[in-house]
């Protein structure tokens, strides 16, 4: 394996988590998103 081909691999793993938090939210994401909603659509 050459070295580029590690050095690629490494940046691609440390991109990817990035790209997947927006399809699967994390838990805490989800309630900081519920909250922000709140704030811009208090309940009446």
């Amino acid at each position: 394996m050459s070295r580029i081909d590690s050095e690629e691999r490494a940046t691609r793993s440390a991109v990817a988590p990035r790209k997947w938090r927006v399809f699967w939210p994390s838990s805490a994401d989800k309630e900081d998103h519920h909250r922000r909603r709140e704030q811009n659509h208090p309940a009446p």
